[in-house]
């Protein structure tokens, strides 16, 4: 029994070290399979941490390409407002030139009026005047004519007849008057 004992217990020791054995390879299996997947986890975490900062990277050469955009479109707009404001100035400068223009215009017609309405009148006194002038050379004339009508000896032809020395002297006032009324006023004002 003892010996039985033994072998058994030989026999136990013999399993107990092959389970041992095939425990720890079996240990030693899961352990590789482990290392192995920590390798690859270690890997994969590397590429994960590359494509990270990769995309880091981007966001932040999209955060300052946006930011440059940005810029440009505040310039751009700031450029067109610019561009805007000096063209309304410049039409509002055409404007005011033009507004000035008129103006000028308007103030010389007016002035051209009021010199013409000025030399009207002018021209209106200059013709009384010639008027009165011609009116009292006509007086004068006519004054002349019957002095000298009464003065000069009756021709023999009006001898005793005051009719035809009357229409003669009418005739010699039509003629002056008509000889008179033949020149304009222009001509007779120079």
């Amino acid at each position: 029994m003892r010996r039985e004992s033994r072998e058994k217990r030989k026999k136990i020791r013999e399993i107990e070290v092959e389970i041992r054995k095939k425990f720890e390879e079996e240990i030693e299996k899961k352990e590789k399979e482990i290392r192995k997947k920590e390798e690859e986890m270690t890997k994969r975490m590397k590429r994960m941490v590359e494509l990270e900062s990769k995309i880091r990277e981007r966001e932040v050469e999209t955060e300052r390409r946006d930011k440059e955009l940005e810029k440009r479109e505040i310039e751009i707009a700031r450029k067109e407002e610019k561009e805007k404001k000096k063209k309304e100035e410049e039409d509002e400068r055409e404007r005011l030139e033009k507004a000035k223009e008129e103006e000028k215009i308007r103030l010389e017609e007016k002035e051209k009026i009021r010199l013409e309405k000025t030399k009207k009148e002018e021209g209106k006194k200059m013709l009384n005047k010639i008027m009165r002038e011609q009116q009292k050379q006509m007086k004068e004339m006519m004054m002349q004519i019957e002095a000298m009508t009464k003065e000069v000896k009756t021709p023999t032809m009006f001898f005793g007849v005051s009719w035809k020395v009357e229409s003669f002297v009418k005739e010699c006032r039509e003629y002056v008057e008509i000889k008179m009324k033949e020149k304009t006023v222009e001509d007779q004002i120079l």
